[in-house]
C-alpha cells in the first residue's frame, strides 16, 4: 500500500513540474509563403522576424500574427505553410533572424 501511494505522489510531482515548465513557454508560429518564393513583407506585416537561412518567418504568437501572415501571402497570390513551436519568452527575437521595419 505504501509503495502505491509513493508512486502516485511521485507521478503527481512529475506532472506538476512538467506543467510548470510549459507555463513558462509561449507559443509562436513558424510560417513560410510560397509563390512568390521569398517575400519578407508578409513577415513584416505579421511583426515577425525572417530567418537568415531561408524563407521562414518566426511570428511573435500563434493568433493574429499568423492570420496576418496568411492573409498577406494569399493577397499576393501565394500559399502558406505554418507550424507551431514553443519558446522561453526571454528568447525574442530569435537568434539567426533579422527584423524588417516599414
Amino acid at each position: 500500500m505504501h509503495l502505491s501511494i509513493a508512486s502516485i505522489t511521485l507521478l503527481m510531482a512529475s506532472a506538476i513540474s512538467i506543467t510548470s515548465a510549459q507555463d513558462k513557454q509561449v507559443t509562436y508560429g513558424i510560417c513560410t509563403c510560397f509563390n512568390p518564393k521569398y517575400d519578407a513583407s508578409c513577415c513584416m506585416a505579421a511583426k515577425g522576424f525572417m530567418m537568415n537561412d531561408g524563407n521562414v518567418c518566426d511570428t511573435p504568437d500563434t493568433g493574429a500574427s499568423i492570420d496576418t501572415f496568411r492573409a498577406c501571402c494569399t493577397r499576393i497570390g501565394g500559399k502558406t505553410k505554418c507550424k507551431y513551436g514553443y519558446r522561453d519568452p526571454t528568447h525574442w527575437p530569435p537568434e539567426d533572424t533579422y527584423g524588417c521595419s516599414a
